[in-house]
């Protein structure tokens, strides 16, 4: 089946499931989206939780309120809003495109990365490293949460392409090329064009 029949399928599937539930009383609604919400693997593919987690008294398996600190996201709230999974940030800013510059981000790359595994290891009761889906699916099904992590903004690869294997085997999973301004590897879409 080539891929207009498999969409073309996709959207009459969503139109009529649309179509069906708003027949539905609220109560069995609400019913119906549980359990789907139950069945289904969902992902949140960005937060900035290891932002907070640099904070030595930030513990991401301990439930913090947003306005206290501002992190949005933890263990135990992931699991109050059944979110199976999330993509945590190696999040850096855009410093100068120097060799000082890259050195320093791929320092602050290398501690975020950490930071982030020794959480999952520290807390492997609740949480597992998930470098593919079916990893994410697995903890899943032991009722544990699924942490996956991207790189935000390419600056700290420099012009060392090997970083990007190095970031890989870390377990990053994607790679954001830029943030909010250009560096060495592509042009942001809110700064100039180079």
């Amino acid at each position: 089946m080539n891929s207009f029949k498999i969409g073309f399928l996709g959207v009459l599937m969503v139109f009529g499931l649309y179509n069906a539930t708003f027949s539905l009383p609220d109560e069995e609604f609400r019913q119906k989206a549980a359990r789907i919400h139950q069945r289904i693997l969902t992902v949140d593919t960005h937060v900035d939780t290891p932002l907070h987690m640099l904070d030595r008294d930030f513990d991401v398996s301990q439930r913090h309120e947003p306005g206290e600190r501002g992190a949005k996201l933890d263990f135990p709230r992931m699991r109050e809003g059944g979110l199976d999974a999330a993509f945590f940030a190696v999040f850096l800013w855009q410093g100068p495109l120097t060799e000082e510059g890259y050195q320093a981000a791929q320092r602050r790359a290398f501690e975020k990365f950490s930071i982030i595994r020794s959480a999952i290891h520290a807390n492997q009761t609740q949480a597992g490293l998930a470098l593919t889906s079916a990893d994410a699916m697995r903890l899943k099904r032991q009722g544990r949460l699924a942490i996956y992590i991207g790189v935000e903004n390419a600056y700290p690869i420099a012009y060392d392409i090997s970083m990007v294997q190095t970031f890989y085997d870390l377990g990053a999973r994607y790679i954001g090329l830029t943030h909010s301004l250009n560096n060495q590897v592509a042009d942001a879409s809110t700064d100039d064009a180079r």
